[in-house]
């Protein structure tokens, strides 16, 4: 099942923030998108639905609601109330074919103290699981940093192979979420590029703008440890884990997805505010895009 009304957008959105020309940005009728989402077809949350005739699985939208004058592509944007208990999810399935990649890029508007899980695709069978959430550093994730073998880079752009980064707690966190891996738990990515110059705290802090994420995830070398993961807020970079790069630090390293035999994936929007603790709040996102660069 493909989940949007269209496979295709009938709007490219350009870049902004910080413009980094090394970003990728969809181009319509050059890359291959594979779900496309930005609401406007849908009369109702209940509409978006299978048993409705609408292309997803949906689970607690009771607390979801559209928003039809603050939209990225058009006037409509989803809203997932936090204030109360809620763990709203919308799923479907999605194909790369032969692809080494597949992007990840939507625009996230921010409301109160949200932390939990925003986003999740897995393979099929569940493993190799990427969460996105707003999280930190310390408590439950601590491990997942050691454990990871990340490498990291301080402010003033040193390397630290063993050591959390001098960053702030909440970010931007990429969770690899995986039983299969070598530490048997998973491995936490967080911002290691481009601080000072954006803290990515600011995607769940600053209300006053949907903020663009872009995550682009490879295979790499196909072997364990060899994967790549680059991540973009507002145009700047702020994630670059190259584990399939033998001159870098972090090279096999980055146990991530190899899908050598899958290529069909399961996404997640929304999900559970229970990482590391429920908090209030409300999130809005828009113009949701899963595709390859061609």
């Amino acid at each position: 099942m493909q989940g949007g009304p269209s496979p295709v957008a009938p709007v490219v959105i350009p870049p902004g923030g910080g413009g980094d020309p090394n970003e990728p940005i969809f181009q319509q009728g050059v890359d291959s998108s594979k779900l496309y989402e930005n609401w406007e077809s849908f009369p109702t949350i209940a509409s978006l639905d299978i048993t409705n005739g609408g292309p997803y699985i949906t689970v607690n939208m009771d607390s979801a609601s559209f928003i039809t004058n603050d939209g990225v592509d058009g006037p409509k944007s989803i809203e997932f109330n936090y204030d109360v208990a809620a763990d709203p999810i919308i799923e479907s399935n999605f194909s790369i074919g032969t692809a080494d990649h597949f992007i990840a890029t939507f625009w996230y508007k921010p409301s109160g103290n949200y932390h939990g899980k925003i986003w999740a695709n897995s393979e099929l069978s569940g493993n190799h699981r990427y969460m996105l959430e707003r999280t930190n550093s310390g408590g439950d994730y601590l491990n997942d940093i050691a454990n990871g073998l990340l490498c990291w880079w301080n402010s003033s752009g040193t390397s630290q192979t063993s050591e959390a980064p001098d960053f702030t707690t909440n970010g931007v966190g990429w969770y690899h979420d995986d039983p299969t891996g070598p530490n048997g738990v998973g491995a936490l990515f967080k911002q290691n590029k481009n601080f000072p110059v954006i803290d990515s705290d600011v995607m769940f802090t600053d209300g006053s703008v949907f903020h663009r994420l872009t995550t682009r995830f490879r295979r790499g070398t196909n072997v364990a440890g060899g994967q790549d993961i680059e991540c973009w807020l507002d145009g700047i970079k702020i994630m670059e884990y190259l584990g399939s790069n033998g001159a870098r630090c972090e090279s096999g390293k980055i146990w991530g997805r190899t899908w050598s035999g899958s290529t069909t994936f399961t996404q997640q929007m929304g999900g559970p505010r229970s990482i590391p603790q429920p908090d209030p709040g409300r999130n809005r996102r828009d113009a949701v895009r899963l595709w390859v660069k061609t």
